[in-house]
């Protein structure tokens, strides 16, 4: 009885062991199964989201300037544009820039500029400044309201402001095109528009595919 109390004893020691490496086995093959599932949900999170382009407006600020003639105003902003990913190039091309925000509280037209920005091109890990200017004539009666607002010293134009900007994206590995081109629009708020520079103390309005009121929206 002893000699097979012994091996009996062996038996359940060995059958115990192989249960703990099947389980062993049951967790690393679990481990290994979720590294691998968030891996390939990150490469789909690459190649299916082409809009990961970083736009801000330098200073939260667009500078407004009587022009010659007087009626026309002059409008001046600087656009950083930012391509953050390391493993593609960015080309967003065609790209107009509006300036949205009311001059009063009576029902005035609430975009009243445009301004064009062109095409741009920009390799892995790379930004630059888009310095945008424009002439624009607002001496009319739709426009009036934000010509007498811009025109008047001591005003403090619309600190409120929002700068859409409008575009095709195409993204590419190195200088190659592989994705479709998208239409990628961009709300940067609050921006100030007009009034004193010196005035403005918050930092640069950073851009997002989300317009902040109805009004202001492209779409």
């Amino acid at each position: 009885m002893a000699v097979d109390e012994v091996v009996d004893g062996q038996n359940a020691a060995a059958a115990f062991r192989w249960r703990w490496f099947d389980a062993a086995r049951y967790v690393l093959a679990l481990a290994v199964t979720a590294l691998m599932i968030t891996v390939i949900a990150h490469a789909v999170h690459v190649l299916l989201r082409p809009d990961d382009l970083f736009l801000q407006v330098d200073k939260g600020f667009v500078a407004v300037k009587r022009g010659t003639p007087a009626w026309n105003l002059s409008f001046a902003l600087d656009l950083e544009v930012i391509n953050p990913s390391g493993r593609v190039a960015i080309f967003y091309e065609g790209v107009t820039a509006y300036l949205y925000g009311s001059a009063n509280e009576a029902s005035q037209p609430e975009y009243f500029v445009s301004m064009d920005v062109g095409d741009i091109s920009l390799r892995q890990q790379s930004s630059e400044f888009e310095y945008l200017h424009t002439f624009a004539d607002l001496n009319s009666p739709d426009y009036k309201a934000y010509f007498d607002l811009f025109k008047s010293s001591g005003t403090m134009g619309i600190p409120d402001g929002v700068v859409a900007v409008n575009g095709t994206l195409t993204v590419g590995l190195y200088s190659w095109r592989n994705q479709t081109p998208i239409v990628a629009t961009y709300y940067c708020w609050p921006v100030a528009i007009g009034g004193d520079s010196s005035d403005v103390t918050a930092g640069s309005a950073r851009c997002t595919d989300d317009p902040p009121r109805r009004e202001a929206s492209l779409t």
